[in-house]
């Protein structure tokens, strides 16, 4: 389904976070249906919020993982940003902003066919 990004962010903002979990389950549906296979657990965005935290940051590496062998498939030579983002999230907090941002981004050109 394709997603304004900077929308994601303004939802996930305004819900306090709560818009954020649906979207990072829903994502990570999308994107195992995506691949034909569960390379991401939807599951840990919901126990990540509400038991350990960590469960949140194994789901943005599943997903940075599919996003990247997504766009292997179609030609697209990109690398992992999950380092970014832990260190944006850690040291700012916004990386998981950016993830939101660059993951509908490339989800939306998968979507919408372009590269």
């Amino acid at each position: 389904m394709v997603r304004q990004p900077g929308m994601v962010i303004l939802l996930s903002i305004v819900t306090c976070g709560i818009y954020a979990i649906w979207w990072m389950y829903t994502i990570s549906e999308e994107i195992n249906s995506v691949l034909g296979y569960e390379a991401t657990k939807p599951i840990y965005a919901v126990v990540g919020t509400f038991c350990c935290m960590i469960f949140q940051f194994i789901l943005m590496s599943q997903i940075d993982n599919a996003i990247v062998l997504i766009d292997k498939k179609r030609g697209i030579i990109t690398n992992s940003k999950f380092l970014v983002w832990v260190l944006l999230s850690i040291f700012l907090g916004i990386g998981v902003f950016m993830m939101q941002y660059d993951v509908q981004t490339r989800l939306n050109s998968l979507y919408q066919g372009g590269n």
